[in-house]
């Protein structure tokens, strides 16, 4: 079993700390036995898989085992026009649209019905992060504009030439939301959408 380093911010194993019945002790405890983990340990089932997030996955389909200390909210798939109630097809199908990307990133309504949702291609070039994170939906584009300012353009040299972070996209800018709005259809901040 994976023995715990004393900086990982995580009481040591055996302290009397961690309650796990709070959610928080259930979450450390749980993270605690998945960490570098790739052998089932629920009940004899002892099946190795390739990796953690695997692991996660059996333990889940397997063993109606999670990690989460929340429920899972279902997600709607504006793309697809579909809700997702697991997680782990919700993961499945943001993977799919990552590897099935447009490079239109703007949000698409229709008789006030929204079709297409904003999505932020500062995320969908961040290969470091889950593919929910990286493929988030944004329906308010207050809220979206919002994240790009704090999230990207903060810490964004606007003086320099960048390139995109868009998978598909990768061109160089000096003006930013130009190229947004130009290259990725998304609407500035304080303009009127069609």
């Amino acid at each position: 079993m994976h023995s715990q380093s004393q900086d990982d911010g995580l009481p040591p194993l055996g302290s009397q700390r961690l309650n796990i019945q709070s959610p928080t002790g259930y979450r450390y405890h749980f993270a605690n036995h998945l960490s570098g983990q790739r052998q089932c340990g629920w009940d004899s089932c002892s099946k190795t898989l390739q990796s953690t997030s695997q692991l996660r996955r059996h333990l889940h389909q397997f063993h109606r085992v999670t990690d989460r200390v929340e429920a899972f909210r279902a997600q709607y798939c504006y793309d697809c026009a579909q809700w997702f109630k697991c997680e782990f097809e919700w993961e499945d199908r943001c993977q799919w649209h990552l590897r099935n990307l447009s490079v239109d990133c703007g949000m698409l309504r229709r008789d006030l019905t929204m079709v297409t949702a904003l999505k932020c291609p500062f995320c969908l070039g961040d290969t470091s992060t889950d593919p929910s994170k990286r493929f988030r939906q944004w329906t308010n584009r207050g809220s979206f504009h919002i994240h790009i300012e704090f999230m990207h353009f903060k810490n964004l040299n606007r003086s320099l030439v960048i390139n995109c972070p868009h998978p598909l996209c990768r061109s160089s800018s000096e003006s930013w939301m130009n190229h947004l709005s130009e290259t990725h259809g998304i609407v500035e901040r304080g303009a009127c959408a069609s």
